[in-house]
Parts: structure tokens; C-alpha cells; sequence
């Protein structure tokens, strides 16, 4: 162990170095070496004229560094030891690509409704939808006050009313003209006696009406009864009855009415037929009041 010490120290005395390349002799060895070795004062000495080993110099200097050993073998892994204190936090690197979109996740609960955004501009208006049921009636409003009294109409100043006091027979199938002989009033002078027609002195609209009272013999084939108003001799209005059902009675009225603008000098006139297989006749007829058949009348509405 001392040569060791003193290679490994580097000492350069010769009397080291001698010591150095023997042999070392451990206590044991000098106790049973017959050539043992004794101390005297600062020098030790042996029998066989070898000294024993001086006490340990002083180090020397250490020696230049020797070339490294090849590397040994790579030890077991100790445990790991306690973390160290966080370090401080490095400059961020460069920002990475941007990854694959991940699936979408689960909705999340409705936020509170935001504030009202400004109006948009006014959408191009759609189509009409259909019509809605009619809504019940409301109730009804008061009464307005009455408006200004309109201008007074035209009076009517002008008409006839003729009628016969005798009856006439009326044969069948032959169309035949109603004779009159007086007027309940003619304010217009339009009744003639010789063509028993009513003449237009003034023109305008005329209401005109006609009745007759029929009197009919029993028909077997029915037949008809048909009443005209006619103008200048040409059918303006007339009505057209069934007589199946008149055979045999008396009384039976039938009526006409139309209305139309008249001229100067239009002539009206009544006629009357009727296809029983018989003769009939236009009764007169009057009461206490009036003549009510046979009856032409005329009456100007308007200019």
C-alpha cells in the first residue's frame, strides 16, 4: 500500500524509489521475518541490512494528469432524484401548423338574448296570402248627423190612364186590339178614341202597364192567353200564361209592364189573344173607386 501511496504521489528521492520496487512487508511478515528490523533513533534498520519503511512523507505536487481511461461500463440507473424548481419560461417557438378540425362538441346552453341589432332595410313585399274567414260584425255606430236637403226632383207632370166600360170577345187564336173608350186622367192630352192608343206629345222614359180580366170557355186542349203592350203596333212587352186551368171560370186577371224612352208621336196600344178552341172576352170591371179592367196606363219617369 505505501509503494502505491508513493507512485501515485510522484516523489523522485532514490532511497524512495528503492523502497518503492521491494517488496512491501506487513507487520505480520516482520514479526515471523528472521532478518526482522529494528529502530534506531531516525534510521530504521534491518538485519540483512535492509531498513523497514519510513512513516509517509509529506505529499508532493501533484503529477501532470495521465491520459484517460477507456470509459467503463454504464451503471445501474439511480433513483430519481426530487424535482428541481421550475425553471424560467422560455421564448415561445414558432407557432405549429395548424391541426385537423376536431369534432364538433355538444351545444351549449342558450346564452341570454343579446340587445335589439338595428333595423334592416325593408324586404321586397311577398306575395298575398289568402284571403281570412270574414270577422264577426261590429256593433253599429251611432247614427250621423242628417245631410243638407238635395235639390227638388222633376215632378212627373205628364201621363194617361185609359180604360173600356164595355167588354170585349176575344176569339180564339185570333190576336185582337183592346178597345177604349174614356181616361182616369191625362194630363198630356195623349189619349186618342179613334185608334183607342195612347200618343207621345212629350219624349222621355215612360213606365207603361196593361191589365185585362179574362173570362174563358172549358178547353180540353188547355191552351194559352198571352197580353201585349205594343208600340206603333210592334210587341214591346208582353206575358205568356197557361189557360189549362181556367176553363169555365171568370175572373182570371193577367198583367204586362215594361219600361222604355217613347218619341214624339209613338202611339201605344193593348192586344190581346188566347188558344182555347173558343171564344173568351176582356171583361170591364170597376169598383166604387176606380175602372180596374181592361187598363192601359203610361207615366214619363225622366227627360
Amino acid at each position: 500500500m505505501a509503494s502505491l501511496a508513493v507512485v501515485m504521489l510522484g516523489f523522485n528521492s532514490p532511497a524512495l524509489a528503492t523502497i518503492a520496487h521491494r517488496p512491501a512487508v506487513t507487520v505480520g511478515q516482520a514479526g515471523q521475518d528472521p532478518h526482522h528490523c529494528r529502530e534506531h533513533g531516525h534510521h530504521d534498520e534491518c538485519e540483512d541490512g535492509v531498513g523497514v519503511v519510513g512513516p509517509t512523507g509529506p505529499a508532493g505536487p501533484a503529477g501532470a494528469a495521465g491520459p484517460a481511461g477507456p470509459t467503463g461500463s454504464t451503471g445501474d440507473t439511480g433513483a430519481t432524484g426530487a424535482t428541481g424548481p421550475q425553471g424560467a419560461t422560455g421564448e415561445s417557438g414558432a407557432s405549429g401548423a395548424t391541426g385537423a378540425t376536431g369534432p364538433a362538441g355538444a351545444t351549449g346552453p342558450t346564452g341570454p338574448p343579446g340587445a335589439d341589432g338595428a333595423t334592416g332595410p325593408a324586404g321586397t313585399t311577398g306575395p298575398a296570402g289568402p284571403t281570412g274567414a270574414t270577422g264577426a260584425t261590429g256593433t253599429t255606430g251611432a247614427t250621423g248627423a242628417t245631410g243638407a236637403t238635395g235639390p227638388a226632383g222633376t215632378a212627373v207632370t205628364v201621363g194617361a190612364s185609359i180604360y173600356s166600360t164595355t167588354s170585349q170577345v176575344i176569339p180564339s187564336g185570333t190576336p185582337t186590339q183592346i178597345t177604349f173608350d174614356g181616361a182616369a186622367y191625362d194630363t198630356d192630352a195623349m189619349f186618342d178614341p179613334m185608334t183607342s192608343t195612347l200618343v207621345v206629345k212629350t219624349p222621355g222614359r215612360y213606365l207603361l202597364k196593361a191589365r185585362i180580366l179574362w173570362s174563358l170557355a172549358a178547353s180540353p186542349d188547355g191552351g194559352f192567353r198571352e197580353l201585349s203592350i205594343t208600340v206603333n203596333g210592334i210587341k214591346a212587352a208582353y206575358d205568356f200564361s197557361d189557360a189549362a186551368d181556367l176553363g169555365g171560370n171568370l175572373g182570371n186577371s193577367q198583367d204586362v209592364s215594361t219600361i222604355m224612352r217613347l218619341n214624339i208621336g209613338d202611339k201605344v196600344g193593348l192586344e190581346a189573344n188566347q188558344a182555347t178552341g173558343s171564344d173568351g172576352s176582356s171583361l170591364q170591371f170597376a169598383t166604387s173607386a176606380q175602372r180596374l179592367a181592361p187598363q192601359l196606363q203610361a207615366e214619363r219617369l225622366a227627360p
